[in-house]
């Protein structure tokens, strides 16, 4: 048996994303939106790599935390939407500097696909403002970070994370029966 996970940590990717953190109980012990600099126009803005690292290092101090990031899955824009290579890039850019992150503070990390954790919250074929919704009714306590329709990012970061509360909390038994059926992923 491992250490017992005290903390999971959900990650909402990109620079309008989230980070959740849920303590042992399912409870929601933070919310913070992704660390960037520069400017407040998103194309002015990049992923800041320190702030995520000294946002989550205390939490990574004594062990038990596990993180949830989204998995990366198809076209990254809407449909009808032709990625640009700058958006493309620092998309990629933020990505790989929330993964560098978790490495360098050795936690073990999940990758997530979006169709995964929206089929166990109901909002699969849902925009934003769906998860955002689902999250106010899961989570009403944290509802002043949730208030806003931008908040988005936030309320699939908590999503992510209570996703990753529930595999965490699932018995073996129950594990082996998910990993049989075609629904797991």
């Amino acid at each position: 048996m491992g250490l017992m996970t005290n903390i999971i940590v959900g990650i909402d990717p990109g620079l309008d994303g989230a980070v959740a953190l849920l303590n042992g109980d399912g409870y929601p012990e933070a919310v913070w939106d992704i660390p960037t600099v520069g400017t407040g126009k998103k194309t002015d803005r990049e992923f800041n790599a320190v702030e995520l690292f000294a946002i989550l290092k205390p939490w990574a101090v004594d062990g038990g935390v596990h993180v949830y990031l989204e998995k990366i899955v198809g076209n990254l824009q809407p449909a009808g939407r032709a990625p640009g290579s700058r958006s493309l890039f620092r998309w990629g850019s933020t990505y790989g500097g929330i993964k560098a992150v978790i490495a360098t503070l050795q936690l073990p990390l999940t990758l997530v696909s979006p169709i995964t954790w929206k089929r166990r919250f109901g909002v699969v074929g849902k925009d934003k403002e769906g998860s955002r919704l689902r999250a106010l009714e899961l989570f009403p306590m944290v509802s002043e970070k949730l208030h806003r329709k931008k908040d988005h990012g936030r309320a699939e970061a908590l999503l992510i994370a209570y996703h990753g509360f529930h595999n965490a909390h699932m018995t073996s038994d129950t594990k082996a029966m998910a990993s049989t059926t075609p629904s797991s992923s």
